[in-house]
């Protein structure tokens, strides 16, 4: 998967935050939410969704469906920071 390189051009945010910005995007880093872009991927297909395009009230209804199950607010970060960074490529 590709990833984008941020520049400072008309950029208000600091050489060193741009660097953590671009440092998080690396591909390695992406490794641990490839199991859960997975599981949304399976759970959004089973709801007959599009995963491509996944509405916002998609997104939603999954993120609950992991708090009814019991997953802690942090599990359910990290499970939106997975899908926020699947679609967060330009």
């Amino acid at each position: 998967m590709a990833y984008s390189t941020i520049t400072n051009k008309e950029s208000v945010l600091s050489k060193q935050v741009l660097d953590i910005i671009t440092e998080a995007r690396r591909p390695i880093n992406r490794k641990p939410y490839a199991g859960k872009w997975k599981r949304f991927c399976s759970w959004s297909q089973s709801k007959g969704a599009d995963i491509h395009l996944p509405s916002i009230s998609l997104i939603l209804d999954y993120l609950a469906e992991l708090l009814n199950n019991g997953l802690s607010f942090s599990s359910i970060k990290i499970h939106a920071s997975a899908i926020s960074a699947h679609f967060d490529t330009e």
